[in-house]
């Protein structure tokens, strides 16, 4: 498994240290995450998101069972959708924590450029799938006056998109109204 997202799973195995829990061992609560995102930073983060992305996109294809060999994590999963769910889980949960450690991460002028155009095209995104759609939604955040090179970057790439992509779980998750997105936590 590559690091930084090896580092991030380490530090949520919090419940098992005989390495005999396996998945129960794991925590994505932001109590967990939080501090290694504050210690790490926001560019580190979105990496372990992107790499987090891909693997999970690589396994969800495989029948067989999935273990974690050779690095030191106590997990195993009985086929390839189950691995992915639970790297997806992590997702999620670390895109949340972002927004908790890094309030500043969205901008919500954003969602107000251009009569709100951000927000309904990430949302359409997401449920089309359709990930091909990602340069413009970057080119919609780069007009509304996003800065961000790590997000701008991911929406560009010529990659595998997950079902659950993290820029889009981002935007979603920060545009939501504020009672919404601490009902998530």
């Amino acid at each position: 498994m590559p690091s930084p997202l090896l580092s991030l799973l380490q530090s949520c195995e919090v419940n098992c240290a005989a390495g005999c829990c396996g998945l129960e061992a794991f925590e994505f609560s932001a109590e967990h995450v939080v501090p290694w995102i504050e210690e790490h930073g926001p560019a580190l983060t979105r990496h372990a998101l992107d790499q987090c992305e891909d693997l999970a996109v690589v396994v969800c294809g495989r029948a067989r069972e999935v273990y974690s060999d050779g690095d030191q994590l106590n997990a195993g999963w009985s086929s390839g959708p189950e691995c992915a769910d639970f790297l997806l889980s992590l997702q999620g949960e670390v895109v949340r924590a972002l927004l908790v450690a890094e309030p500043a991460t969205v901008d919500p002028g954003w969602f107000r450029w251009n009569n709100g155009t951000i927000r309904p095209l990430a949302e359409s995104i997401r449920k089309q799938r359709a990930f091909a759609l990602l340069p413009v939604l970057a080119d919609a955040l780069e007009d509304a006056g996003c800065q961000d090179g790590a997000l701008l970057s991911h929406c560009r790439q010529l990659r595998a998109h997950g079902p659950r992509c993290w820029a889009i779980a981002l935007l979603l998750s920060a545009s939501e109204p504020r009672e919404q997105a601490s009902s998530l936590n």
